[in-house]
């Protein structure tokens, strides 16, 4: 990784760190870190219900409920397609089953802080492709139909309604030689508008 971006990778970036909200002031739990008067029965006229906070909306306002429709959809369990820069750890289809998980948070991060870069250093918004993510996710499924969670005859969470495995049976090996470096290629680039800094 270039000295520079290593070095400056906090300081170029030009929105929130961490962005959080109260979902809503009707709280019995009266924790500290809310910093508000919560108590039960103190709901705002305009707080979202439970439904409207917890809905994630992507590019065109396709939601996450469209993108999981007939399932779960990820790229490499760390991007979602019509997401631009919606990146996450060990999501659908990762091989938490197989390995570390540990090992596994460690590659999903390294992973993820390379297309941050890659963000900062084109001013971008990048999200996988469509098409490609569901290709890997057929080969992990083709590969998963193999292993003892869908031969064995187990009932567990780890099926998903047609009876095959949301796992990617990988070691940690395989997982970090498949994930060492960003496949750009693999991504839609989004131009981001320009905007002021302060």
């Amino acid at each position: 990784m270039p000295e520079t971006v290593e070095k400056n990778r906090i300081d170029n970036l030009k929105a929130p760190l961490l962005v959080s909200w109260q979902i809503t002031r009707d709280c019995d739990l009266a924790c500290l870190h809310c910093c508000t008067e919560s108590a039960p029965g103190k709901r705002l006229s305009d707080e979202l219900d439970r439904e409207e906070s917890m809905k994630v909306v992507g590019e065109n306002g396709i939601s996450l409920d469209d993108i999981w429709a007939d399932g779960p959809l990820s790229y490499r369990s760390v991007a979602l397609p019509h997401m631009p820069n919606f990146f996450m750890i060990n999501g659908p289809y990762g091989p938490s089953g197989s390995t570390s998980v540990v090992g596994l948070i460690e590659v999903h991060v390294d992973y993820v802080m390379g297309c941050l870069d890659y963000v900062l250093q084109h001013g971008c918004a990048i999200s996988p492709c469509p098409k490609r993510s569901a290709a890997l996710i057929a080969e992990i499924r083709a590969r998963s139909a193999r292993t003892i969670w869908a031969t064995g005859g187990c009932k567990s969470w780890y099926l998903d309604r047609h009876g095959v495995p949301l796992l990617n049976p990988l070691s940690l090996d395989q997982l970090g030689e498949e994930m060492r470096h960003p496949d750009f290629s693999d991504f839609l680039h989004h131009t981001l508008p320009d905007r002021q800094t302060a």
